[in-house]
């Protein structure tokens, strides 16, 4: 397995890059998020503490909640927890892959009436 460690990637590289890759680290914003759909990227995912209205933990706990990244909150980093969650993603990438298919080409009111249950469910509405 390599390892590719660089903060930002070029928007024209990404293509290419996304389609070598086995897994991700990475935080977990929309537009990461939504790259990860899209381009079917197992992941593990570590939310930036302290985000708007706490976005990046509901964003990483949805794709986690259904076995499609693996959650690893920065209160519980640390280096054994990390080299364990990058095998985990890694051995399981196929299984993980196959249930990020769940989350692709969601219409509007699909996206709207996933995101109501989970903050229904969490209390959140």
């Amino acid at each position: 397995m390599d390892f590719v460690n660089k903060r930002f990637f070029p928007r024209n590289d990404m293509l290419e890059i996304f389609a070598r890759i086995d897994c991700m680290l990475a935080r977990a914003g929309a537009g990461t998020i939504s790259d990860i759909i899209e381009y079917n990227i197992p992941s593990v995912l570590i939310p930036l503490k302290g985000s708007a209205g706490n976005e990046q933990y509901v964003n990483a706990k949805m794709l986690s909640e259904k076995d499609a990244a693996i959650l690893l909150e920065e209160k519980e980093f640390s280096d054994n927890k990390l080299k364990q969650a990058l095998m985990n993603v890694y051995i399981n990438r196929e299984r993980i892959s196959e249930n990020l298919k769940d989350f692709e080409r969601f219409d509007e009111q699909k996206v709207k009436k996933i995101f109501d249950g989970f903050l229904e469910k969490n209390g959140e509405k």
